[in-house]
């Protein structure tokens, strides 16, 4: 070899040594999250089927939903269905909604709402769907669906709640979660205290937070309350999301004595302030929301 092509190639073999000292991600393991590249999640809620007719306004909606969700370019990464399927639990409700997100092109994971029934092994919901919590990674988030059960309560009360059996299934989980990994928590209803009243808000919802005191880059999603809010707390993020079903009343606005009762108010002539939400996360916590809402 020639003089001059030895230290030729002698340079280029230190230019190489720099950069993969400089960026080990190029030629070593997993890329470090701020490396990585955002995650983009499609969100539906709250369809309120009310029987197996595909017909009804509110079955309408959610192929409209999974229609527009298809068209995007690219897909999302994946899609979150976040409870309240049904109305009612009926099983024919849960079946037709079964087959119309069975249309998604994206990856999909399903919460459980208080309207899809009870959860057992022989229950309409586990039969179709599983288990309605999950853990899985996408992209360097890791994803924890928890179930937010409905309990009755003394003199008609009642509230949600985890229950001590998935707490102990949380634990299990995040003690193979590194601290630094950013999560993704699911839940139908709110984790956090939105407005007890309405029970916009999960009995031990608070457990759940101090599970998670040792992660710092926390992105909570939820359905229930049929409106798009965000709240952030230092590296904690708290996004609610809008319903199919109905626009239920944002609370933030001014809170009557009472919550009023649910009312479909999708129709023939559309389903105005009604929609599904498009998430991008980011690895360093934010997170950008843009909500397909509506106009009829």
């Amino acid at each position: 070899m020639q003089r001059r092509e030895f230290l030729k190639k002698l340079g280029q073999g230190l230019v190489a040594g720099w950069l993969a000292s400089r960026l080990p991600y190029l030629s070593w393991g997993t890329p470090p999250a701020w490396a990585k590249s955002p995650l983009r999640l499609a969100y539906l809620s709250d369809a309120h089927l009310v029987d197996g007719q595909a017909q009804r306004p509110q079955a309408r909606a959610l192929i409209r939903a999974v229609t527009e969700i298809n068209a995007l370019r690219p897909l999302p990464d994946l899609v979150l269905f976040g409870g309240d399927l049904a109305h009612t639990g009926h099983p024919e409700a849960l079946e037709l909604g079964r087959k119309i997100l069975s249309d998604l092109k994206a990856p999909r994971w399903l919460l459980m709402g208080e309207h899809d029934g009870s959860f057992g092994p022989d229950q309409p919901w586990a039969v179709r769907f599983g288990s309605p919590r999950f853990s899985f990674n996408c992209q360097g988030f890791h994803f924890l669906g928890i179930h937010t059960a409905w309990e009755d309560g003394p003199d008609g009360g009642g509230g949600f709640r985890v229950g001590r059996a998935q707490q102990q299934w949380l634990a299990a989980e995040l003690a193979r979660i590194s601290p630094s990994t950013p999560l993704v928590v699911c839940s139908h209803a709110p984790l956090y205290l939105l407005y007890k009243p309405w029970h916009y808000w999960t009995e031990d919802g608070q457990e759940v937070q101090d599970r998670l005191s040792v992660f710092t880059q926390v992105t909570f999603l939820h359905g229930h309350v049929h409106h798009e809010l965000q709240n952030r707390q230092k590296n904690w993020t708290f996004q609610g999301m809008p319903a199919l079903g109905w626009p239920g009343p944002d609370v933030r606005q001014g809170t009557p004595a009472q919550c009023p009762e649910p009312q479909l108010e999708v129709s023939d002539w559309g389903h105005a302030g009604c929609g599904w939400g498009l998430l991008t996360l980011f690895p360093e916590g934010r997170i950008a929301a843009v909500n397909h809402l509506w106009r009829v």
